[in-house]
């Protein structure tokens, strides 16, 4: 288990969460790659705005479960479903810091999961150009 923070690359929103790595889901960009955040309740601005390739990740920690998920979103000033204005980006960040150390996650990660994400039947995380 681990918590993720991702942010919208479009608006000054951040989804905060959890994925279990797996053998078939074996790192945090399986996570969004397929569906994206579609089926997470979000603020309506971002409708359509919810595929992998609307989002960077800001953090993942590879130790944390969803006690400490729920420790961040506690400490976030508000929010909508498991999203939170930017503005508390820095709160997110120093709670989970305070419980967990970031791992940084090599960008072949994204492109493993975007492969893998293509494969699905509906995949809708991602553009076509």
């Amino acid at each position: 288990m681990g918590v993720y923070i991702f942010r919208s690359l479009h608006l000054p929103w951040i989804k905060i969460g959890h994925h279990r790595i797996t053998d078939r889901r074996p790192n945090v960009y399986y996570r969004v790659a397929n569906r994206g955040f579609n089926s997470c309740v979000h603020p309506p601005e971002l409708e359509g705005k919810l595929a992998l390739d609307d989002f960077e990740l800001v953090a993942w920690y590879p130790t944390l479960d969803r006690r400490d998920e729920s420790a961040a979103h506690r400490a976030c000033r508000s929010r909508w479903g498991e999203f939170h204005p930017l503005e508390d980006l820095s709160t997110a960040l120093a709670v989970c810091d305070s419980r967990g150390n970031r791992q940084g996650v090599p960008a072949s990660d994204k492109d493993e999961a975007l492969v893998w994400a293509r494969k699905q039947v509906g995949c809708v995380s991602h553009r076509v150009i």
